[in-house]
């Protein structure tokens, strides 16, 4: 994994607190987070949080209850077919983490490369 997409990451015991700063500081409004041995499990958006917090939670509660685990991503082969890239990003989504067969983030794909 490229160390610069580690700011896109965040381990499954960390607390909303975290992900709120991880969000600041990647400016992407999402995080991809992980398991203990760095597999992506789930992604989680800063509307996620603000509903999370907004029902209840505090900024101690732990991301891995907030994690959506049914993400949508590309694998490493279908990154490079820009018809399946046009096509997620015409759902809303605004970047795509390709993952590697271990299920391991790769890459990033932001929809800003893909403005025409």
């Amino acid at each position: 994994m490229e160390k610069e997409l580690t700011y896109l990451l965040l381990n499954e015991k960390a607390s909303i607190k975290d992900a709120l700063m991880y969000i600041k500081n990647n400016q992407s409004r999402h995080i991809f987070v992980t398991s203990d041995n760095e597999k992506v499990i789930g992604v989680i958006s800063e509307g996620d949080i603000i509903s999370a917090l907004l029902k209840g939670c505090d900024l101690s509660s732990r991301i891995l209850d907030l994690t959506n685990s049914s993400f949508i991503y590309l694998s490493e082969v279908d990154a490079e077919d820009k018809s399946k890239i046009l096509s997620i990003l015409k759902q809303g989504i605004l970047i795509i983490p390709v993952i590697d067969n271990d299920m391991k983030l790769v890459k990033i794909i932001n929809y800003l490369e893909y403005l025409d």
